[in-house]
């Protein structure tokens, strides 16, 4: 017989694999740094973080032996990846000059990391969406007030639409085979300091776009820490100082989250 304690203890570690698909890209590599300068723990032991990427770039912040070299849209790659992990966060990311990259990404890959996380039984699936799934054509959102987690989505750009066909696919999953599957929608992740930089001389000027990457690191660790869940939802992760243009209000009630920065 298996001590109880034991089986306790692989539940623990189980749940504090996260491993992130797209880690070398731009928002992989904010949220590595803001990690590495973090002191977070959960129930007493650290986290446990693996990257999973197309390529390994030369200044990468994601040690070498945390990170799997594969593709998305390979099932196989994505599915040796994930095995052993409590936590799926998915992030890849497309080239916005070629509307095809974000479909493969933001669509293809997300399928494949659902049916990988269905049959490797991964506890939790979070989606890095983003705001532009209410932007125009040009891909702005800057004629959009006032609007939460309910407001309807109106875009006409690839790059929310590709996302926003993503969170149906998360939608479908969760409700479908009973999985636990968040939606971020962030906009404009920046470095620390350059957020700092920012409100230091703009005040609470509309550059809440800019949700600092220690923030977004946060906000995916309280979404990783929730205990029991099933179903889909999405959530504001903005770095919005008014709360006027943006309510992060959802943020606040589910995960403890505010901004710090």
């Amino acid at each position: 017989m298996v001590p109880i304690m034991s089986v306790e203890s692989d539940r623990l570690n189980h749940r504090r694999r996260i491993l992130f698909v797209g880690s070398c890209g731009y928002v992989g590599h904010l949220i590595a740094h803001a990690f590495n300068t973090c002191d977070r723990w959960w129930n007493g032991r650290p986290y446990r973080m693996s990257g999973f990427d197309i390529r390994r770039c030369q200044e990468c912040s994601w040690p070498p032996w945390h990170v799997v070299i594969g593709d998305a849209t390979d099932l196989g790659d994505l599915f040796f990846a994930a095995k052993g992990m409590g936590t799926i966060v998915y992030m890849a990311e497309g080239d916005l000059s070629r509307p095809e990259t974000l479909f493969l990404a933001s669509v293809y890959g997300f399928y494949n990391a659902l049916m990988v996380a269905r049959a490797q039984h991964v506890r939790r699936v979070i989606l890095l969406s983003t705001l532009s799934v209410h932007s125009d054509q040009t891909g702005s959102i800057e004629n959009v007030r006032n609007f939460d987690e309910d407001t309807p989505p109106q875009c006409d750009h690839p790059d929310g639409i590709t996302v926003l066909i993503g969170e149906w696919l998360g939608r479908y999953f969760a409700e479908t085979f009973g999985m636990s599957i968040f939606a971020l929608r962030i906009s404009s992740p920046t470095a620390d300091d350059i957020v700092r930089s920012e409100r230091s001389e703009h005040g609470d000027d509309p550059i809440f776009y800019m949700t600092a990457a220690s923030d977004l690191m946060d906000a995916i660790l309280r979404t990783v820490e929730i205990e029991d869940h099933v179903g889909f939802e999405i959530i504001n992760i903005v770095g919005d100082p008014t709360g006027e243009r943006v309510d992060t209000s959802k943020a606040e009630r589910i995960l403890g989250w505010r901004r710090t920065i």
